[in-house]
């Protein structure tokens, strides 16, 4: 396809290849962008001279003054489930549903249905199943970057970026608590040590663009840097620690609804001490970054605890500014 894309160009009817090609100018269109290099990564995909191809291996190639960059788009939907044998996001269904549904292809029971699913699993998606979501796609796809550069040779390699369009991230009752503090919420994102550990590992990439997309608004947010400065945890903004609930408790929180056993039954004295034990887990680790000022993302409530009983002060900002 050896022609510009431009948005509104682009049917958005659910299929891959349209979240793919929105994804991809979503990136590069995007306000709301953050790194050292940020600007520089992001030139490439808009340069005057640039002709966007598809291709099977990566899904995009970029051809412009700075050579041929190749770039693979995945997604990574925290409320991803087992589909078929297979993880995939609710999202992708509910919104084909949404475009059929307008398109009068689909009824309103089948729209209901998707939607169902999606909320459903953003309910029960929580910080580790989401982490473990993103380390398995992250590294089921690093596993073809040979292959991916190899597909490359003949059109000029000169870049393999990673384009990761992250879905239904749920910040929602969070705290970022550093330089700059803020509540959580799909226009103040943290990036957290644990998803910049697995990108250091990718050396064989030039450069990762996290996509947050807040679908369906188009409004994203864009964060851009190599696994070098990932290895170094210099990408240019705040990285922040995990200071929640421990996987443990999550798991209890998740599980326990569906398992249909009551509060009451779980509670017994095995399980009270290991939820004790978790708790306290969390709350030392809590201490141990503020008081060694790194910074870290909290529950609201514990947030609140801690600036009530003045261990730390209250330095949310409404508007988060990286720079």
């Amino acid at each position: 396809m050896h022609k510009r894309m431009k948005l509104e160009d682009i049917d958005d009817n659910g299929s891959k290849e349209s979240r793919e090609a929105i994804a991809l100018l979503l990136a590069a269109q995007s306000n709301h962008r953050y790194g050292t290099d940020v600007e520089e990564i992001l030139s490439l995909l808009t340069e005057e001279s640039s002709i966007i191809d598809r291709s099977d291996a990566p899904d995009f190639i970029i051809r412009n003054a700075s050579g041929t960059i190749g770039i693979e788009h995945f997604e990574v939907a925290a409320d991803s489930m087992i589909i078929d044998g297979k993880f995939q996001s609710t999202l992708a269904g509910a919104s084909k549903a949404l475009y059929e549904y307008n398109q009068n292809i689909e009824t309103n029971k089948d729209l209901e249905k998707e939607y169902k699913k999606f909320f459903s699993a953003i309910e029960s998606s929580t910080y580790y199943s989401s982490i473990h979501a993103f380390k398995r796609n992250f590294e089921k796809h690093l596993k073809n970057a040979g292959r991916y550069k190899q597909n490359l040779i003949g059109n000029g390699y000169k870049k393999l970026f990673f384009l990761i369009e992250m879905l239904s991230w749920n910040f929602v009752g969070l705290t970022a608590v550093g330089n700059e503090s803020f509540d959580c919420d799909i226009n103040n994102i943290p990036i957290f040590q644990d998803i910049v550990d697995i990108i250091a590992t990718a050396i064989e990439i030039d450069a990762i663009i996290l996509l947050f997309n807040n679908y369906p608004f188009y409004d994203s947010t864009v964060f851009a840097f190599t696994p070098q400065q990932a290895t170094y945890n210099n990408i240019g903004v705040e990285i922040y620690e995990y200071a929640g609930n421990s996987e443990y408790v999550e798991s209890v929180l998740r599980d326990l609804p569906k398992s249909g056993i009551g509060l009451e039954q779980f509670h017994t004295p095995d399980n009270y001490e290991k939820e004790k034990e978790a708790i306290k887990d969390v709350c030392k680790k809590a201490f141990s970054l503020i008081h060694s000022r790194k910074p870290c993302v909290m529950d609201n409530g514990f947030y609140e605890t801690l600036v009530k009983s003045g261990v730390i002060p209250d330095r949310r900002s409404h508007i988060r500014k990286y720079r």
